[in-house]
């Protein structure tokens, strides 16, 4: 999650938990949330499968997310859920 941080994103807030990840930032003008999920869900993929010696999905196709549409919205919290 770190590695676009500043580039395609600002990272505001994030934990890593057993079963999901909850994670709040900034995404960047001409930056598509669909493409910052897929990266993220991507890279520890494939490293997770290569420690353990097997192949597949890791993460489910689906993620919860919430677009932070004003300052209260923001001050309550919200953020992306991958799990």
């Amino acid at each position: 999650m770190q590695f676009w941080d500043g580039k395609r994103y600002r990272l505001e807030v994030w934990c890593v938990m057993p079963n999901n990840v909850h994670v709040r930032f900034w995404l960047f003008a001409g930056e598509s949330l669909a493409s910052i999920l897929g990266s993220w869900k991507k890279f520890p993929s494939r490293r997770v499968n290569a420690m353990v010696n097997r192949r597949g999905m890791l993460w489910q196709d689906e993620s919860y997310d919430h677009l932070i549409r004003d300052a209260q919205e923001f001050r309550a919290g919200g953020s992306i859920h991958l799990g």
